[in-house]
């Protein structure tokens, strides 16, 4: 696990986070109405005891921040965290982003995948 890494990007927009009990898996999809927005599906999966499986429960938010306390702390804060980032990107200074070479590779080849693509190719 700590050679594959817990953090999965898949082409064209979806993430998974794995962890020993619990993953994650997050598809981020254009908002039609407002490019500076997206929509982002978030599914959660436990690894529970059996018979202790916790009843199905689906939430929409139309607008995360009205939601904190129903968001963990950790989630909340990346989901704040882009909000500035997404933000920032329209400076005038900023020139594109610089990626950890070894944390966020994966990054790296997302957008290889996506450039091959949107040049006709095959991701």
């Amino acid at each position: 696990m700590a050679e594959l890494g817990v953090d999965w990007n898949v082409f064209p927009n979806m993430v998974l986070v794995f962890g020993v009990d619990s993953s994650l898996v997050m598809r981020a999809r254009p908002n039609a109405k407002n490019p500076e927005q997206c929509l982002l599906d978030m599914w959660a999966m436990l690894r529970v005891a059996p018979g202790e499986a916790p009843t199905f429960k689906r939430e929409y938010y139309e607008d995360y921040r009205q939601h904190r306390a129903e968001i963990p702390p950790l989630l909340y804060q990346d989901l704040s965290n882009m909000e500035r980032v997404q933000s920032g990107m329209h400076g005038a200074s900023f020139k594109g982003p610089r990626l950890n070479p070894v944390q966020e590779r994966q990054i790296y080849n997302m957008h290889r995948g996506i450039e091959a693509y949107l040049a006709g190719g095959r991701a």
